[in-house]
C-alpha cells in the first residue's frame, strides 16, 4: 500500500510512517505549493492513499467520486496518535475517508461510481 502526504502533513509523521515500512511520497519534498486538485490528481494517478490535514479535502472527497483509493484526514496534530491510528487502520482505509481526531476516529465510505 502506497501513500501520498499532502504538504501540510508534519514531516515527523511522514518519517515515523516510513520507519514503520510504509511507502510515502511527500508533496512537501516533491512539489511544494501545488493546488489541492493537483494533489488529489496525483494521488489518483499513482493509486496512493492520501494523508492530509487540510479540511478542504473532506468535502472534495465525499461530495463526488474523486477516484482516490482512500484517505486519512488528520484533525489531531499529535504525531504519535496519528501514526498509531494510520497503522491500525491500514486494512480499513481502501474506499474510505478516515478522520483522525484527538478523541475519536470516524470512518466514512467514499462515493463510488
Amino acid at each position: 500500500m502506497n501513500f501520498l502526504a499532502d504538504e501540510c502533513v508534519d514531516m515527523r509523521l511522514v518519517r515515523r510512517l516510513r520507519d514503520a515500512g510504509l511507502d510515502i511520497l511527500s508533496i512537501l519534498e516533491t512539489s511544494p505549493s501545488i493546488a489541492d486538485p493537483d494533489v488529489l490528481a496525483r494521488a489518483v494517478e499513482t493509486g496512493r492513499i492520501l494523508i492530509t490535514q487540510d479540511k478542504d479535502f473532506g468535502p472534495l472527497l465525499t461530495a463526488t467520486h474523486s477516484g482516490v483509493a482512500g484517505a486519512f484526514l488528520l484533525r489531531s496534530v499529535r504525531v504519535p496518535r496519528c501514526a498509531d491510528v494510520i497503522l491500525d487502520h491500514l486494512d480499513a482505509v481502501r474506499g474510505r475517508l478516515i478522520v483522525i481526531a484527538n478523541d475519536r476516529v470516524r470512518l466514512r465510505l467514499l462515493p463510488s461510481l
